[in-house]
């Protein structure tokens, strides 16, 4: 009785080492010693082993831990691994003896004068993950039921820990890589990014990081729903993934963004390697049911130091990419980092610029060119910065978009156009139809309160309606709306009594569908078209079939950015009356404006005014 006590009792404190050792994480293999040891001493055995499914070959069963076996025992086992499978098959799921039959244990057991054993199944989720078997040499011991419930207890106690690990990486998976495509999420690749640097400096091999950003991917979620939409980003991942090499690393940094890590770039790798993906993403995509395109934007760092610096400097590249039209790779200039300065500097400073009356409008002219009268004035914003002097709208204009200021930016805007367009109406009767046009951002086009605000502005600065202009560039419309909505808010806009205007117009790639599915008056035409027209091999056919497409839907059209006194007289040939540029007139400000209509709103090459510098450097296309 006192000798099975204590045999319980060293169980009990057996199992309780071997459960703290698990809950203490210590390594697999010193807690698979610990319960062979265990079972050593309790079970009163020469000989333990201690077998596992490999996890990569079920047909496999390998020895991880023993106590007692000789050299040649657990030579001749091992040369038996090919047929662990079976074995721990043959042991189902309850304890049972291992003698010198060959049955569960190897003949060779017997030549090593071992009589008698027990082997226990270790369990695992789907059916045995491996076997706990003892061994004696002492013909008189017997094993009985409480040694059978001890070996099952200890062959329990090796699941729990090869939970526990699994449990633990599953953890450390999931902390370290992205739950959707399964790749390095951003903690994981930074910390790839710090290896390749060290080994980059004991090597002189440099490396290279890319950032991939997927171009308007919210339009695919907002048509497939968000679940088919993050299974195209598996797919995406798929396709990004074939084009690299098993020692490159792929990353998903959150989102639809992506990163690559090449190791040992040679001059013009990266490079060779960003114009691959970005041609693997042009093949459609299926996703229900439909063919989808995905683009992306591609910005490469190359170099040394640390890893935030070369992801951040290939994020600057990547925003680069996308300013400069979406499809496309750039390589990191310092010169982006130091407009990234400007840019964050620019941003805490904006608040001040809406508040502190440092913004300002300038107001171009629209003129009849054939008799040089003004028919309206767009106005266009500038930033009048206390250091760093007279900034045109693109400096400013997508940060008050990505910081949420776009709509109290375009609100001062319209309503001190609306103001000064009434009191010059009002002040200038002898030109009654002078129009102000004012140019609405993509953001203020969502912003379904937009329509609201145009019209508590015409109230508040008594502006008849039909006075005023909205102006949204062909590429807000083509990159940021669909047609249907666009026409939908443009229509709610047109019934407040407004005029609707295209800027830009023949900078996109479907021109034609604007005309066709947009409410509009006037057509601005891009000027990319007005300078070549007076060239010599200059062939203006695109733009007479701008204007005669305009004729036929009843549109206005002016002519943007004239300069040349040649360019004028062939549009004026082509059947173009209005137009807008430098020949004709520089933005002015708001005294020049008031001095201008004063003198009865008519502009000649050789006026006053065509030479006059106002307030702004040449104007950005839609500001």
């Amino acid at each position: 009785m006192e000798a099975k006590r204590a045999e319980r009792s060293g169980l009990l404190a057996g199992l309780l080492e071997v459960q703290r050792a698990i809950v203490a994480q210590r390594a697999l293999h010193e807690v698979f010693e610990l319960i062979v040891a265990t079972a050593a001493e309790v079970l009163r055995a020469d000989v333990v082993v201690l077998r596992l499914r490999d996890p990569v070959d079920s047909n496999l069963a390998s020895i991880v831990a023993s106590r007692g076996a000789t050299q040649r025992l657990l030579a001749e086992d091992r040369r038996l691994q090919g047929h662990g499978s079976g074995y721990l098959e043959r042991l189902g799921d309850a304890v049972a003896e291992a003698c010198g039959d060959g049955q569960l244990a190897p003949r060779e057991w017997a030549a090593e004068g071992l009589r008698r054993g027990l082997v226990a199944p270790v369990p695992g989720g789907e059916g045995v993950a491996g076997s706990l078997g003892v061994a004696t040499r002492d013909p008189e011991r017997r094993f009985g039921e409480e040694d059978r419930r001890a070996l099952t207890a200890l062959a329990e106690n090796v699941a729990l820990a090869l939970n526990h690990a699994r449990a633990l990486d599953e953890l450390a998976h999931e902390a370290f890589h992205d739950s959707l495509t399964g790749l390095p999420n951003r903690s994981l690749f930074a910390d790839r990014v710090a290896h390749a640097l060290a080994r980059s400096r004991r090597s002189r091999a440099p490396i290279a990081v890319l950032v991939i950003d997927l171009d308007d991917f919210q339009k695919a979620n907002d048509v497939l729903g968000h679940r088919r939409g993050d299974a195209l980003l598996g797919d995406v991942a798929g396709r990004l993934a074939a084009c690299l090499r098993p020692s490159d690393t792929l990353a998903r940094l959150g989102g639809d963004e992506f990163a690559v890590l090449l190791d040992d770039v040679y001059p013009g790798e990266a490079e060779r390697v960003a114009a691959r993906l970005l041609a693997a993403l042009e093949r459609p995509f299926e996703a229900g049911g439909r063919s989808v395109r995905v683009s992306a934007s591609v910005g490469i760092a190359t170099g040394a130091g640390d890893p935030e610096t070369l992801i951040r400097d290939a994020d600057l590249a990547m925003y680069r990419a996308k300013a400069e039209g979406k499809r496309r790779y750039e390589v990191f200039e310092p010169r982006l980092h130091e407009q990234a300065v400007e840019r964050f500097e620019l941003d805490a400073e904006l608040d001040r610029a809406i508040e502190g009356g440092e913004l300002v409008l300038a107001f171009q002219p629209i003129i009849g060119m054939t008799r040089g009268e003004v028919v309206g004035l767009e106005a266009l914003v500038r930033w009048r910065h206390p250091t760093r002097g007279m900034l045109p709208p693109d400096r400013f204009i997508p940060l008050s978009e990505a910081n949420g200021r776009i709509r109290e930016l375009g609100l001062w805007v319209l309503r001190e156009a609306c103001r000064r367009a009434a009191l010059w109406r009002a002040k200038y009767p002898g030109i009654p139809d002078l129009k102000i046009g004012v140019n609405l951002s993509a953001a203020q086009l969502r912003d379904p309160g937009v329509v609201r605000d145009v019209a508590r502005v015409l109230a508040a600065t008594d502006l008849e309606p039909s006075a005023l202009t909205l102006e949204v560039t062909e590429t807000v419309l083509m990159d940021d709306l669909d047609l249907q909505a666009a026409a939908h808010r443009l229509t709610e806009l047109k019934q407040l009594g407004i005029q609707v205007a295209v800027d830009d117009f023949g900078a996109g790639h479907s021109s034609l569908r604007y005309l066709k599915g947009l409410p509009l008056d006037n057509l601005k035409i891009a000027q990319a078209y007005v300078d070549e027209i007076d060239r010599p091999e200059a062939h203006p056919r695109i733009l007479k079939a701008i204007l005669d497409l305009a004729e036929v839907f009843e549109l206005r059209t002016v002519a943007e950015g004239i300069e040349r006194a040649e360019q004028r007289d062939r549009l004026l040939e082509l059947g173009c009356e209005f137009g807008q540029g430098f020949l004709l007139a520089k933005p002015l400000d708001a005294a020049a404006t008031d001095e201008f209509l004063l003198r009865g709103g008519l502009f000649g090459q050789s006026g006053p005014f065509a030479e006059r510098v106002a307030v702004s450097p040449p104007r950005t296309a839609g500001r």
